[in-house]
């Protein structure tokens, strides 16, 4: 599919999650520097992306799996991919006694923890040896999150995956990096309307962060493998320290 637009593109990016606010951004970024083509995996189209991976939720990490990587080898993807850029995620604020906590716990695993393992196996599969696979942390899961718990057990789990798949014999490409990104606060819209009265100077601009990722994903100040890069703001200027 799309052989027109693949063939005049040097370089391949996976970007899953790519209809998330972070997602957009990413995709946007790659597309601006030229010489990129960005394949994007979501529930429903980019139509910025040069293709669209369109996936419907699933229950388990299996038959999300299975769907994304047929679809993704139907599009003549294969060892060829230099970043795998995973930015899936959302956000479930509550304890444990909150009435909902099991729903929304299936919601942090099945966005963050479930598209990692997902975005792993394709790295295994697709991505060229010293290419980049970046997964979705968050700074606030490195310690105890018992307000939302959801949330920071899923984001930790995929700290553990980062820094698991980091070490010899992980499965990913020789000379690769696997890094998590770890933000406190991205500056969105939706943050914006649930925290109306917070200081948004102190949170992160999208692009960007979306500007960043593809200078890492270029080997330009790339992190370290296994570093959980944790992104803060403040004043506006933007600075991404590994934790």
């Amino acid at each position: 599919l799309f052989p027109a637009a693949r063939g005049v593109m040097g370089k391949k990016v996976v970007v899953y999650g790519a209809c998330g606010v972070l997602g957009r951004s990413v995709v946007r970024a790659f597309n601006s520097h030229g010489g990129w083509s960005t394949i994007g995996v979501d529930l429903m189209r980019n139509d910025e992306a040069t293709e669209s991976v369109v996936v419907t939720p699933t229950p388990t990490a299996a038959s999300q799996g299975s769907e994304v990587l047929r679809q993704i080898k139907m599009r003549g993807v294969n060892k060829d991919v230099n970043a795998i850029i995973c930015v899936s995620g959302g956000f479930a604020f509550g304890p444990i006694s909150q009435e909902d906590c099991l729903e929304a716990a299936d919601r942090m695993i099945s966005s963050s923890l479930q598209a990692s393992f997902v975005a792993a196996r394709m790295a295994h599969l697709h991505l060229l040896p010293g290419g980049l696979l970046l997964l979705p942390g968050a700074a606030p899961a490195v310690g105890p999150t018992p307000m939302m718990i959801g949330y920071g057990t899923a984001k930790a789990a995929v700290h553990h995956m980062v820094r698991s798949l980091a070490l010899p014999n992980s499965g990913l490409p020789d000379g690769s990096r696997v890094v998590g990104l770890a933000p406190v606060t991205l500056d969105t819209e939706q943050n914006r309307q649930d925290m109306p009265s917070a200081d948004f100077s102190t949170w992160t601009n999208c692009d960007a962060l979306g500007e960043r990722i593809v200078g890492w994903a270029g080997g330009r100040n790339t992190p370290a493998n296994g570093a959980i890069v944790k992104v803060t703001t403040a004043d506006g200027e933007t600075t991404c320290e590994p934790l």
